[in-house]
């Protein structure tokens, strides 16, 4: 309030006050005042490309690069798998490490740290990536999660530069006054900033963007010419928001040189859209408490830990049984696999424990686990974690990409990891029917929802527990070239992962399926064709409709490849990688 009454000069001495103070109570109180986002001016809307190449071409892939760094500590990066080939993903740190799916550059922090990076990818990029064109930012916070074909053919390939709005700011002071109140900037350089912006009398209410992912065609020389202006407004502060020195950049008219455009709103902010999302800052790595002596001279130890009673539930099947089963196949020279019901009997282990031997074994002996063990990893499915329960485990293992977000941010001194729900071995690799539209749901009735009148079109096979020896259901799946996977709102139970679409994706068949799925945007892209706009059976009923006009057309050509995007994307190969990332990240 003082700043807004009497100038950032007399308000200066209490921003620092609150620096050296603990944020988590004034930064609250504090943050109810700030002023609401508005509707953005000033800032040119990137459109969409109507008709595209579904799949990002290879020669063009190879003259890409995404991007981040982060120096001083560790990076905490997602394996980055059935995403388009050719396309490069290249971390900068001073700190050495391996993730599969990244190149990791070592040098020294340049100067300018972070800000250059992010401001100067024609410089940054020239002795590692002398030939890419264009370049994606992101912070080193941001986790890939979307379908990167539709975000650069649909979205990026025709920009000079684009960007993300601001999650919550509408303008420069309310972007600084959020800045000062979180600490997500160093206090005095932030300060700075703001006192040039008064100065120069920069706009308000006009918007501003995030400078978290930033999309450029950096050999352009406009472009090129652009950053530097950029750089050279920002190099004298490089502590500061660059953000803020963007909207300088603005104001000064150096956005005639290159257009900036700014993604529609539907797709998301900075901090979470359909392809991007901002994990939880400062995870805390795990620190194996009882490392089994010669651990790295022999096999890792783990244990698939479930609840006896739950043995013939699909619960246990999936994520227990046959998940260590796969493990043990794909790795049989690094991890001695052993699967168990015994909690008494688990020593020295990597323990994976599953739902059921959470729900029927009390807090104390699974923090008796946790003491007697290597690591325990918690898996809980689709249940709500229980803050009383996450003390008793060092990382979480997440489903599905959602879950493992809110996980993070909800507790980041447990870091959560997304391991890809695998399909049943027992579905078989093959492609649907083609005389014509024959579309099925695999599940719960309950689970679903079905207008009266396609109940003659959408076949409905039965999947419960009971099923899962049997396998009945799957042999059924090389019948239907559409899946129905319309899910019914469920609010007993939290996450769920988009495994009737992966099932799907390996029977070569499409989907339908409503467009609010928590997942379908991650996987499908925005311009999916054969979305349901909600629950209404008069949405269902179009959806399905769409679907039978296209079959064999246009958009029946484009949902195929799409879903040849999912299916690479939750191939049993990615499972397997993701799991031993998470390990390796557990034991480093």
């Amino acid at each position: 309030m003082t700043a807004r009454t009497a100038g950032w000069s007399a308000a200066a001495p209490l921003f620092r006050q609150i620096e050296c103070q603990s944020r988590s109570q004034s930064s609250r109180l504090a943050q109810s005042l700030l002023a609401p986002p508005l509707t953005l001016e000033g800032f040119h809307l990137t459109p969409p490309v109507g008709e595209r190449e579904i799949d990002l071409p290879l020669e063009l892939a190879r003259q890409i690069v995404v991007y981040t760094t982060r120096f001083a500590r560790r990076p905490f990066l997602p394996p980055v798998l059935g995403q388009p080939e050719g396309l490069r993903f290249i971390c900068f740190t001073d700190v050495p490490v391996t993730v599969p799916g990244w190149e990791i550059v070592i040098i020294p922090e340049p100067v300018g740290g972070d800000a250059f990076a992010a401001i100067c990818p024609h410089l940054l990029l020239k002795d590692v990536a002398p030939d890419a064109a264009w370049s994606l930012y992101i912070d080193s916070d941001q986790i890939p999660v979307g379908n990167l074909h539709t975000l650069i053919m649909r979205w990026l390939m025709p920009q000079d530069i684009a960007v993300w709005r601001d999650p919550v700011a509408s303008d420069w002071q309310a972007r600084a006054e959020r800045l000062l109140l979180t600490g997500l900037r160093s206090v005095t350089a932030v300060l700075a900033q703001v006192a040039t912006c008064a100065a120069e009398n920069l706009p308000r209410g006009r918007g501003i963007s995030d400078t978290a992912m930033i999309w450029r065609h950096h050999a352009d020389p406009a472009v090129t010419r652009q950053m530097d202006a950029w750089w050279a407004l920002h190099r004298d502060n490089p502590d500061g928001d660059p953000g803020l020195s963007l909207d300088r950049l603005r104001h000064h008219g150096h956005d005639t040189q290159a257009t900036l455009t700014v993604l529609p709103e539907a797709l998301g902010t900075s901090e979470t859209n359909i392809f991007f999302a901002r994990n939880a800052p400062g995870l805390q790595a795990v620190r194996p408490r009882r490392p089994a002596p010669g651990l790295r001279q022999r096999k890792v130890p783990i244990t698939f830990l479930y609840a006896a009673k739950w043995r013939e539930t699909g619960v246990t099947m999936f994520r227990a049984i046959q998940l260590s089963r796969m493990v043990a196949l794909a790795y049989p020279d690094l991890f001695d696999v052993t699967l168990t019901s015994e909690i008494d009997t688990v020593r020295d282990q990597v323990v994976i424990v599953n739902r059921g031997a959470i729900q029927f074994n009390p807090l104390d002996q699974l923090a008796d686990l946790k003491a007697h063990n290597i690591a325990s990893v918690s898996d809980w499915l689709d249940l709500p974690v229980r803050p009383k329960a996450n003390p008793v485990f060092d990382a979480h293992m997440a489903m599905c990409l959602p879950q493992a977000l809110a996980l993070n941010r909800s507790y980041p001194g447990t870091p959560a990891f997304h391991v890809t729900h695998h399909v049943n071995p027992s579905v078989p690799h093959c492609s649907g029917p083609t005389d014509r539209l024959r579309t099925g749901y695999f599940g719960r009735p309950a689970n679903t929802s079905r207008p009266g009148s396609l109940t003659g079109v959408i076949d409905v096979v039965e999947v419960v527990d009971a099923g899962f020896t049997a396998q009945d259901w799957a042999r059924q799946a090389p019948l239907y070239n559409c899946h129905w996977i319309v899910r019914e709102t469920d609010h007993l139970q939290q996450w769920k992962p988009f495994l009737k679409a992966f099932v799907a994706a390996r029977c070569g068949a499409v989907v339908i399926v409503t467009r609010d799925d928590m997942n379908a945007m991650h996987y499908l892209g925005d311009d999916y064709p054969f979305y349901a706009d909600s629950l209404a059976p008069s949405d269902l009923e179009m959806a399905w409709l769409k679907a039978a006009s296209a079959f064999g057309g246009t958009d029946w050509t484009k949902a195929q490849a799409i879903m040849r995007q999912v299916k690479a994307r939750s191939s049993d190969h990615q499972v397997m990688v993701e799991f031993k990332a998470m390990i390796d990240e557990i034991l480093a």
